[in-house]
């Protein structure tokens, strides 16, 4: 799985999230984060919270899955309200939800669109990069998600116990599993050394490093050592701590495991 695929599931995720268990549709903005992650802007009411993702292609990759039935760009729908027109003028998100019965025939999609005296502008509201309000089909989003649910790292705290493909590993104590938690929450990401820190704090304290510090470089070092026991682990799973600390998958490993469909 590349990153793109892993930022698309999580953005996937947190959309399915949000939704009930008997909706089969949602309309929803997505934008370009640094994370993934959820947001809003408390400033403007209308615009409902809205879905991060990372990578250019995380669109065009859920369109090609079938999760995004229609986008439009650069505009925050807000609301589906009665269609107050003559009706000669539907967006594409309308036209497709009224074709799956979505919407009723005479409803239709709002937008955030603020008109105002000429000459100024017409408010869009924030314009961040990558903006597309998205009609979702929710039984193509869980098919999404559980597919690449598969391809995905999972840590049972309660065990220690860090599941990746057909490969297991345990880990022991409370700092390193507080410790894999954190990373493998924020998998293919680096966390700052001050987060990663706050773990072993109190502990052994070494002459003229932090204790925090030296028990941190421990920590890592241990739960390499502990992946890199496994053979197959020890080929997709990187260790990192370079200005930060992470684990990454090394995308290569999935050639050499039979996908799922």
């Amino acid at each position: 799985m590349k990153n793109v695929e892993y930022d698309a599931y999580l953005t996937a995720s947190s959309i399915y999230q949000s939704v009930l268990s008997t909706d089969n549709f949602t309309v929803v903005n997505i934008a370009k984060t640094e994370t993934n992650k959820t947001f809003n802007y408390p400033s403007i009411s209308e615009i409902p919270w809205s879905y991060g993702y990372v990578f250019d292609n995380v669109p065009r990759l859920l369109v090609e899955h079938g999760v995004i039935i229609s986008k439009i760009n650069g505009l925050w729908y807000t609301n589906k309200g009665l269609n107050k027109s003559n009706g000669n003028y539907k967006d594409e998100i309308t036209l497709k939800a009224v074709e799956r019965k979505y919407f009723d025939k005479d409803e239709h999609a709002e937008y955030y669109i603020k008109y105002r005296e000429y000459p100024k502008p017409v408010d869009r509201g924030p314009q961040p990069a990558g903006l597309y309000s998205c009609l979702i089909d929710i039984d193509k989003l869980v098919h999404f998600i559980n597919f690449y649910n598969f391809y995905t790292p999972k840590f049972d705290i309660s065990t220690g116990v860090l599941r990746f493909l057909d490969s297991v590993v345990k880990f022991e104590g409370e700092y390193q599993i507080k410790a894999v938690e954190l990373l493998i929450n924020n998998i293919n990401k680096r966390i700052s050394p001050g987060d990663f820190y706050k773990i072993p704090r109190g502990l052994k304290n070494y002459k003229g490093t932090p204790p925090q510090m030296e028990a941190s470089k421990k920590l890592i070092k241990e739960i390499r050592a502990k992946i890199e026991e496994n053979d197959f682990l020890s080929k997709g799973l990187i260790c990192v701590q370079n200005k930060g600390f992470g684990i990454f998958i090394d995308v290569s490993i999935y050639a050499s495991f039979p996908q799922k469909t």
